[in-house]
């Protein structure tokens, strides 16, 4: 169980990337993207229960910069 935190990446059973939380509707949407592997693949945006997302949801221990990098914690 993971409380939902803007620009943190997550993991999620149901998807097999990791995803960055960029909006919320508080107990009820996340709004997510996934981080694409490459210069050639293209973000997915994903809308998501607020509820099922944070009891499923695990936190990778990353999160974005400013210039959107990841920075490792």
């Amino acid at each position: 169980m993971t409380f939902p935190l803007i620009n943190r990446v997550y993991t999620h059973p149901d998807y097999n990337r990791n995803l960055i939380l960029w909006g919320q509707d508080l107990f009820f949407n996340v709004y997510l993207r996934t981080i694409p592997n490459d210069s050639s693949e293209n973000s997915i945006f994903i809308k998501m229960n607020w509820w099922k997302f944070m009891w499923n949801a695990k936190y990778t221990g990353v999160s974005l910069g400013e210039d959107n990098k990841i920075i490792s914690k």
